[in-house]
């Protein structure tokens, strides 16, 4: 393999501790899940569907983000000031990340228990299946490098 590509393909920059605390979060969140939402098949399945579209959109983000990162200077810098990002779309990124990471917590106090619960613990868990996957997505890519 050529050394562009080494560069560019992601690593996992974590200790493996990391890996361990978020699987022990996502075990513990669906116990969880499965003990209190038990009675209820239709919230059981709402919180599977969040927590799997939580999982898939934060790993996407996860590989974009790895592969920026591992872009040496020479990919990653702009070829002229015109196709830099403006501070203003960077600024409105910010606060639209913000305010879905914070919209399940602002939400708690209008919508239904169940509901909130299933926005609180489908968020920690699909951001903790997303670690393990990414995790385990960038071994199999270094075993498969080596």
């Amino acid at each position: 393999m050529n050394e562009t590509a080494r560069k560019r393909t992601p690593r996992y920059s974590h200790n493996i501790s990391r890996v361990w605390l978020n699987v022990a979060t996502a075990v513990l969140s669906i116990i969880l899940t499965l003990i209190l939402l038990r009675e209820n098949p239709f919230f059981l399945l709402y919180y599977i569907i969040l927590t799997s579209v939580l999982a898939m959109i934060t790993f996407v983000l996860k590989i974009r983000l790895a592969n920026i990162r591992s872009a040496t200077p020479q990919e990653s810098s702009f070829q002229n000031e015109e196709s830099a990002p403006k501070k203003g779309s960077l600024v409105l990124l910010f606060f639209m990340l913000f305010a879905v990471l914070a919209s399940p917590f602002l939400l708690a106090g209008f919508l239904p228990p169940h509901v909130w619960f299933i926005l609180i613990v489908g968020l920690a868990t699909g951001i903790s299946i997303s670690e393990i996957i990414f995790y385990i997505y960038c071994e199999k890519i270094v075993s498969q490098n080596a």
